[in-house]
């Protein structure tokens, strides 16, 4: 049976690279909130973890447009 590959375009490729920075980001932000102590901080990560949660939606949502499919990139929130 012969296999079937297919290559990513450069788009995809930076797709896939930005939804691993928000991923990244979005670690960040968790391991900063899970330390804060201050009020105004901990509003402060929490806005900031649902603005990385908007943006990684929208970039899955391209993702998946362009008929990407990639293990561990998934729907959170």
């Amino acid at each position: 049976m012969e296999r079937l590959k297919h290559h990513l375009t450069e788009e995809g490729k930076e797709i896939l690279e930005v939804i691993a920075e928000i991923q990244e980001k979005l670690e960040e932000a968790r391991q900063q909130f899970d330390q804060a102590t201050d009020d105004t901080l901990i509003d402060c990560y929490i806005y900031e973890m649902n603005a990385l949660y908007k943006k990684y939606e929208y970039f899955l949502k391209i993702a998946k447009q362009l008929g990407l499919i990639a293990v561990g990139y998934e729907k959170i929130g």
